[in-house]
């Protein structure tokens, strides 16, 4: 295709020009347009809430099932472990066993694409975004799977503190600056020399590497962080340094 001349597109602009008018540009709204076309994490987690109010309706189902994605981050290796005759020997006729297998295996799929390009899965839920869709549960829940296995007793204060950053939704958590520099440094290093390639068969242009913009908005989030005192959830407003991280996570959950 030829490149039009300056001349030749005045012409062809001429009559588009001359009848076009913005009176009113000083009224215009516009901020509904830095979010089209984006859903951040409070969205996905609202999706999630809709879905468990229909179809997961049990609080002990539903956090057991942050406690299963935050292990197990893939749905396939989920539906695989629920498929073991093993695992359904030791676990089948417990209470959360089939309600939440149903979930997962009805009501979720792998990565965002498939939700967004495949008409039929329109209502379901992307597993990988479970974890940061709801940081204060998925905390929560990582706590609370360290409490119930016993390898919180295992653990030194330092290394409690390190695995607790280690993870990607530690940066959405109401951290102060100092730490959130931390968990920077942990999610670069995930990013730049841990995860190579994408294993998302939708993903056509996998860019690889740390993304700055990308972090910058989930540490924005500041999630508070979640408690469970006598089966009720507790939240504490206040902003969580070292100290008061290892604190957090040493505290059992009741």
């Amino acid at each position: 295709m030829s490149q039009l001349s300056t001349a030749q597109l005045i012409a062809d602009t001429s009559a588009f020009l001359d009848g076009f008018s913005l009176e009113n540009v000083a009224s215009m709204e516009v901020s509904f347009l830095d979010g089209m076309g984006l859903k951040s994490s409070h969205d996905y987690r609202q999706k999630l809430l809709d879905l468990f109010s229909t179809h997961l309706k049990d609080s002990s189902n539903q956090f057991m099932l942050f406690m299963i994605v935050e292990q197990i981050k893939n749905k396939g290796r989920i539906m695989k472990w629920f498929e073991n005759p093993a695992n359904k020997a030791a676990h089948g006729t417990k209470p959360w066993w089939k309600p939440i297998k149903d979930f997962v295996a009805t009501h979720m799929v792998q990565y965002v694409q498939e939700v967004e390009r495949v008409p039929l899965n329109a209502a379901k839920f992307p597993l990988v975004n479970l974890p940061t869709c709801y940081p204060s549960m998925s905390a929560l829940a990582f706590k609370t799977r360290l409490h119930r296995n016993g390898k919180i007793k295992t653990m030194t204060p330092e290394v409690i503190f390190e695995t607790f950053i280690d993870n990607r939704w530690a940066a959405q958590m109401n951290i102060n600056a100092s730490i959130m520099d931390e968990v920077k440094a942990k999610d670069r290093e995930f990013w730049n020399k841990i995860v190579t390639k994408s294993k998302n068969p939708f993903s056509e242009a996998y860019e690889k590497g740390f993304n700055e913009d990308y972090f910058n908005t989930k540490a924005k989030d500041a999630y508070l962080f979640y408690d469970l005192v006598g089966g009720k959830i507790t939240q504490t407003q206040t902003v969580l340094d070292r100290t008061s991280i290892i604190e957090y996570m040493l505290n059992p959950p009741s």
